[in-house]
C-alpha cells in the first residue's frame, strides 16, 4: 500500500536526518523496493525513493551505489516533470556532488552547470540556491586545475550571498573565509 511505503520512506529520512545512515538504508531500501512493486513507470514517489536512498548512501560515503540511484532518479524525473523543474535540478545537483567525490570533475562540472542553467530558470538571476551553486563550480574548477576561473566563480557567489541575504548572514561568512582561502592557497 502506497501510504506504508510512505511511512517507511519517512522512517529511513528520520534515521537519515539523526545521523543513522546505516539504518537509513535500510528502511530506504525497502521503501524503494515497495515503491517499485506499486509503479512499474516512472512516478514521483518512485523518484523520491529512489533520490532519497541515494542521499543515504552519500552519507554512508558509499558513492558507488548513490551514483546509478541519482542517475535513475534523474533519468525518471525528466520524464515526469520535464528538464526545467526544481525536483529535476536537485536530483542532478546531488549526481553532480557524487561525480565530484568521486573525481569525474568533467561530469561534475557539466551536471553543475545544468543545474545553474535550469535553477536560473527557476528562480532568477539572483538567489541563494544560484549561490551556492556558482560555489560549486568554482570547487570543480579549482579541482581541475582552473584556480582563477574557481576563485572568480567563488567571488561571484560570495557576492551574490552578500547581496541577497545581507552582509551579516552566517552564510556570507563562510563563503568570504573559502574565497580567503583559496586565495592564500594561490598567493595572493
Amino acid at each position: 500500500h502506497p501510504d506504508i511505503a510512505k511511512s517507511i520512506e519517512d522512517l529511513g529520512t528520520n534515521y537519515y536526518q539523526r545521523g543513522e545512515y546505516e539504518k537509513a538504508v535500510e528502511y530506504l531500501r525497502e521503501a524503494l523496493a515497495m515503491q517499485r512493486e506499486l509503479h512499474k513507470t516512472p512516478h514521483p514517489a518512485l523518484i523520491q525513493a529512489l533520490g532519497n536512498l541515494g542521499w543515504a548512501y552519500m552519507g554512508l560515503s558509499k558513492f558507488d551505489e548513490a551514483e546509478p540511484l541519482c542517475r535513475l532518479a534523474l533519468a525518471m524525473a525528466r520524464q515526469v516533470y520535464g528538464d526545467v523543474h526544481p525536483e529535476t535540478a536537485a536530483i542532478l545537483n546531488n549526481l553532480a556532488f557524487v561525480l565530484q567525490v568521486r573525481g569525474d570533475l568533467q561530469e561534475a562540472d557539466a551536471a553543475f552547470r545544468e543545474t545553474l542553467v535550469i535553477n536560473r530558470k527557476l528562480l532568477g538571476e539572483s538567489h541563494p540556491t544560484i549561490a551556492l551553486t556558482l560555489s560549486n563550480i568554482g570547487f570543480v574548477a579549482i579541482a581541475r586545475g582552473n584556480w582563477d576561473e574557481g576563485v572568480d566563480l567563488l567571488q561571484q557567489s560570495l557576492d551574490m550571498t552578500r547581496r541577497v541575504n545581507g552582509p551579516e548572514h552566517p552564510d556570507v561568512g563562510a563563503r568570504a573565509a573559502t574565497l580567503a582561502y583559496w586565495l592564500v592557497e594561490m598567493g595572493r
